[in-house]
């Protein structure tokens, strides 16, 4: 069994790659497999990036508001409401 932290930086360095489509597999991983782990609302914000990399605008927005919704306090709830603020 892949470790939960390696899963999320594997994710991590295919973003880095610009494979997106392997980082999206990556990100997806890690909510569905660890929703308790501290790494979901880093790897919920990275999704949201992806899917805007991808082109798939609605959903990197949707993604963004839901760590907001999810995780209000964490960092990366921070991070996505300022970078949604930056999106047209």
């Amino acid at each position: 069994m892949l470790c939960r932290f390696a899963q999320y930086w594997i994710g991590e360095s295919y973003y880095a790659l610009k494979e997106y489509d392997k980082a999206r597999d990556a990100f997806e991983t890690v909510i569905a497999k660890y929703p308790d782990k501290p790494k979901v609302p880093d790897a919920m914000l990275k999704l949201g990036y992806t899917y805007r990399s991808l082109g798939q605008n609605d959903k990197a927005k949707a993604t963004l508001n839901s760590v907001i919704k999810k995780f209000p306090k964490s960092e990366a709830a921070k991070v996505a409401k300022k970078t949604l603020g930056t999106w047209k």
